[in-house]
């Protein structure tokens, strides 16, 4: 992932259009393949949402195609963008508890490419 300092001065802004490179791993260079992956808090601020819509090919439309899908509806938008704070503060914690138990079941691993992260549980 390559970094720049932000416009606005509160870090760093990611250039790769939000999407890392699973060859490339993360963490130090020197931590070799199994290190698995970890994100950052920086790493999650400094995501360029557009720039990883366009690159995965998601546009309004299929936006809009995904919340009548999901049947997300404009009062389930503004109820999450309302408890925005409380998400931000939870959000690492709920994504390395969802990776662990992802990576604790081996066919996952297999499909994720990952090595094993959790406690078996």
């Amino acid at each position: 992932m390559r970094e720049r300092d932000g416009a606005d001065g509160r870090g760093s802004e990611r250039t790769d259009g939000g999407v890392a490179d699973p060859r490339a791993g993360s963490g130090p260079p020197d931590a070799g393949p199994d290190a698995g992956y970890a994100v950052s808090d920086a790493d999650r601020r400094g995501v360029d949402g557009a720039g990883l819509a366009d690159r995965l090919g998601i546009d309004d439309a299929e936006i809009r195609t995904r919340k009548r899908f999901t049947r997300l509806s404009a009062a389930d938008e503004e109820t999450l963008a309302s408890l925005e704070s409380t998400i931000d503060d939870v959000a690492p914690a709920l994504v390395e508890e969802f990776y662990d138990h992802l990576t604790d079941n081996e066919e996952m691993r297999e499909i994720l490419g990952a090595p094993a992260r959790g406690s078996g549980r």
